[in-house]
């Protein structure tokens, strides 16, 4: 596409309707008819359940962020200890869960914080969109 023929609205995929300008401008004249004149308490009304989801997200990322150096921690201190032959298949597996649990947490945050910024860039446009529209509504 784009090379082989000319790109046409068909090939470009649709937004999820509470996406859409319409349904979030139309969303802003239903908050804004009851907020007046307050446009941070009616944007907070119209997204504070996204805003929400949002903030946990980046909370979890950051509480995962914390558990890298821990395990790193861990790990170190379990590698210079003296070691015990009795104990070494033990000593392994604890080794490894720490590896393990340092991986899925960075690979856990990761995923967390890829999704926050998107989910904040898609608010951003559903804000910009139905300020855009309900200001220019109330200049015309």
């Amino acid at each position: 596409l784009g090379a082989s023929r000319p790109l046409e609205l068909n090939d470009v995929w649709k937004s999820l309707e509470r996406d859409s300008v319409e349904c979030n401008s139309a969303l802003f004249d239903v908050y804004w008819r009851e907020y007046q004149p307050s446009l941070t308490a009616t944007i907070y009304a119209m997204y504070w359940r996204p805003f929400l989801f949002c903030g946990v997200m980046q909370s979890a990322s950051a509480i995962l962020d914390f558990l890298g150096p821990v395990m790193l921690g861990k790990f170190v201190e379990l590698a210079s200890e003296v070691q015990d032959p009795a104990t070494a298949r033990d000593r392994a597996l604890v080794g490894l869960s720490y590896v393990t649990a340092l991986t899925v947490g960075r690979g856990l945050s990761a995923f967390l914080q890829q999704h926050t910024q998107f989910e904040v860039s898609r608010l951003g446009l559903r804000v910009s969109g139905a300020l855009k529209t309900g200001g220019y509504v109330k200049l015309s």
